[in-house]
């Protein structure tokens, strides 16, 4: 499948939001913690979240060019997507809190 029919088959993201593609894997000891922390920044934050698990959303995994667990790609208007990997908390709180122009202390 060729990367741009990958991104296709995403849902459309909502003109003016932020999104946020969140890849992790059965195998990495630092994901499951680190999707609770993707919970409570989505409670905080508000954007769009997707979950793509490895080896399941692998092409999506080579669109964004993930090699480093756990990750994300942020989206948004009149911006590429910034890739974070492998990440934490406070670095996607930072980036998102960028994204969206917002200063935020939590």
């Amino acid at each position: 499948m060729s990367p741009s029919k990958v991104v296709d088959e995403l849902p459309p993201r909502a003109p003016g939001r932020v999104r946020v593609v969140h890849f992790s894997a059965p195998w990495c000891a630092r994901c499951p913690a680190f999707a609770e922390a993707m919970q409570r920044l989505h409670e905080k934050i508000g954007f769009e979240w997707l979950h793509a698990t490895l080896p399941e959303a692998s092409e999506l995994q080579e669109v964004y060019g993930i090699c480093k667990l756990p990750a994300v790609a942020i989206e948004s208007d009149g911006a590429p997507p910034l890739v974070l990997q492998p990440t934490s908390e406070d670095a996607v709180r930072d980036a998102l809190l960028s994204r969206l122009d917002l200063s935020c202390d939590f």
